[in-house]
């Protein structure tokens, strides 16, 4: 019932936006090149979703948690029976289909558009492994939505949201040619996506780091709000 409700809202039109844009503006930064390749073009499709992604799914997350106390309806959710904490972890996993589609759905319209620019699409032999990295990615921006999730329970705002992924949208933005990007969380999986597709544009000095940092936030953030839940903090309005 929750996602059917989250699917009707104007939240929709910000997934297909940031589904749909990346691949248009990686068209239309790269219409004047000749002889593109396939790698070239989703490239830049990837770096900007990535980029676009911090913001979208931020937000996102923070709307499908805030939204309760802003319509003021989370003393009527807590008179449901069932646990408290199924009620956090319904809509942390509402996420994760909200990611794979708002992915699957870029794959998508970015292959389309590469068609048009690209002397050729993937190679067969690099479509499941392209696959595969992908859904690799959609799992690493799961990984962050705890964390979102956790910013919004202490703030009780679905701006929250709003603000962090302008503000790590701009992080990304000056720090881009650093090797300080590989140890920012919400930028990981740019990074680990560019070169798990060995496209090898960012810097990396290797994986472990990253991953470490990136497991880091997921388990800090998840103990976090089951500790905010098991201590009613979480429902507190004051």
């Amino acid at each position: 019932m929750e996602f059917k409700k989250l699917l009707s809202s104007k939240i929709l039109w910000m997934i297909v936006v940031g589904a749909v844009m990346p691949g248009i503006i990686a068209s239309l930064t790269l219409l004047d090149q000749e002889h593109l390749k396939w790698d070239e073009f989703h490239h830049v499709a990837l770096f900007i979703f990535n980029i676009q992604s911090i913001l979208t799914f931020s937000a996102f997350a923070s709307y499908i948690w805030a939204r309760e106390y802003e319509e003021n309806m989370m003393e009527e959710l807590l008179c449901y029976p069932f646990p408290k904490y199924k009620l956090f972890l319904s809509k942390l996993f509402i996420l994760l289909p909200v990611i794979a589609c708002t992915s699957l759905l870029f794959v998508f319209n970015s292959g389309v558009m590469a068609r048009f620019l690209t002397e050729g699409g993937i190679p067969a032999e690099l479509l499941v492994e392209y696959l595969l990295i992908i859904g690799l990615m959609i799992l690493m921006h799961f990984m962050l939505m705890p964390f979102m999730l956790l910013v919004s329970i202490v703030s009780k705002q679905a701006v929250t949201g709003i603000v962090i992924g302008v503000v790590f949208m701009l992080v990304c933005t000056i720090f881009y040619n650093t090797s300080f990007i590989q140890y920012i969380p919400f930028i990981i999986p740019m990074v680990l996506t560019d070169h798990l597709l060995g496209f090898d544009k960012l810097i990396l000095s290797g994986y472990r780091a990253p991953t470490v940092i990136l497991l880091s936030t997921f388990v800090a953030s998840l103990v976090g709000c089951l500790w905010l839940l098991k201590n009613s903090i979480l429902f507190d309005k004051n």
